[in-house]
């Protein structure tokens, strides 16, 4: 009788062994899923802010640039209407 005692003891103690791995092995596996959500989510918003990020510099370039063709142009006309004043007044003179 003491032998059947202590199988049913060693079953009891290997089934109760048994559910706490398998509970710590699902408090691992939902905490590894929670942690790797958090970090797709932050990669997600570190890659949304840089995109942001990109595309500000990128249109700013393109402003920058159409602001000193337009500088160029009016520097141009500028001086043609510069020397046609000249050209004018030493005509007149």
């Amino acid at each position: 009788m003491l032998a059947g005692d202590q199988e049913g003891a060693i079953s009891l103690s290997a089934g109760e062994a048994r559910l706490g791995v398998d509970q710590a092995e699902r408090i691992q596996i939902g905490a590894a899923n929670r942690v790797n959500r958090i970090e797709m989510d932050a990669n997600q918003g570190r890659l949304d802010a840089q995109m942001q990020a990109a595309d500000i510099t990128r249109n700013a370039g393109v402003k920058a640039a159409d602001l000193r063709a337009m500088q160029r142009v009016l520097e141009s006309l500028g001086g043609m209407i510069s020397r046609d004043i000249q050209k004018n007044i030493e005509m007149r003179f």
